[in-house]
């Protein structure tokens, strides 16, 4: 479920704003230098990490009261994302 932020002055909005992409840089900086440890992955820089594991990595069914997320068997990185996946319910 989302959230709306309703902030009235312009300076408040970008502070958040700024506050939020912190706290996304830091997650997915952690994530990959946690769950991708010794890969090639982990070598990544951020944007790349963004771009060629989080995006280009799932396929996305959108129905009428859901979205069915799937990740490509046929990726390039699929056996990191998946042992991933393993430490991350294991932990």
């Amino acid at each position: 479920m989302m959230t709306k932020i309703e902030i009235n002055s312009q300076g408040a909005n970008i502070s958040v704003q700024l506050f939020l992409h912190a706290i996304a840089y830091v997650l997915i900086h952690n994530m990959k230098n946690r769950l991708f440890k010794g890969t090639a992955v982990e070598n990544f820089a951020t944007d790349s990490f963004t771009q060629r594991i989080m995006m280009s990595s799932v396929h996305i069914k959108e129905k009428k009261t859901l979205a069915k997320v799937n990740f490509v068997e046929e990726h390039r990185y699929y056996s990191e994302i998946q042992n991933s996946l393993w430490k991350l319910t294991a932990a």
